[in-house]
């Protein structure tokens, strides 16, 4: 029943759902094609499903507000897209940004190693992200290549802002993030 009431609320707001593209802690991924209202061709979009009900307290008084009002700013070619973001239930849909090529990690494991010029393209993109990023008071917190998309055109699209803060110049962040397996040494060995 409940997986019906989904379906019927998303089908009423444009949304078909397709196949599984992941699963992160605490949200799905799942792509979706979706008739934008005024409008007569389908989009394909990323549509991360948070289940608010399964989240942990601090993620949903303090991760997750923060990542919901920075994907409502963000506005760059090289920084994954968000269509609409809405509430239903206990669930909250954000509609991002197809990215057709998945993830950097998965690409190089897929495909092998870059060849330079490739590797300079995408590396330019990944810093013209990060310039407009920090540009804008936001830190990702949690860059690594299962959060650099890839479009159809293999265009660089950074992703996944569960961490990301907004800060000041100034502002110091105390909070460890991250993945711990990207994470230095001198990190690991201070939070043992």
């Amino acid at each position: 029943m409940r997986f019906r009431s989904e379906s019927s609320l998303l089908q009423k707001r444009g949304y078909k759902l397709d196949q599984d593209l992941g699963e992160g802690s605490y949200a799905k991924v799942k792509s979706a094609t979706w008739l934008k209202p005024g409008t007569d061709k389908p989009l394909k979009v990323a549509l991360k499903i948070i289940n608010e009900s399964e989240v942990p307290q601090d993620f949903k008084e303090k991760f997750l507000p923060r990542e919901l009002d920075i994907m409502k700013i963000l506005r760059h070619s090289n920084v994954i897209r968000t269509m609409e973001i809405f509430q239903a239930s206990k669930k909250i849909y954000l509609a991002l940004e197809y990215a057709g090529h998945g993830d950097l990690l998965a690409y190089i494991q897929l495909r092998g190693p870059l060849k330079e010029i490739d590797a300079a393209t995408m590396f330019k993109q990944v810093v013209c992200g990060l310039q407009y990023l920090h540009r804008n008071g936001v830190v990702h917190r949690d860059l690594k290549c299962e959060n650099i998309l890839l479009s159809n055109n293999n265009t660089v699209k950074i992703a996944d802002f569960g961490f990301a803060r907004r800060m000041g110049d100034r502002d110091l962040s105390m909070t460890f993030c991250g993945s711990a397996a990207y994470a230095a040494p001198e990190i690991l060995q201070v939070s043992e």
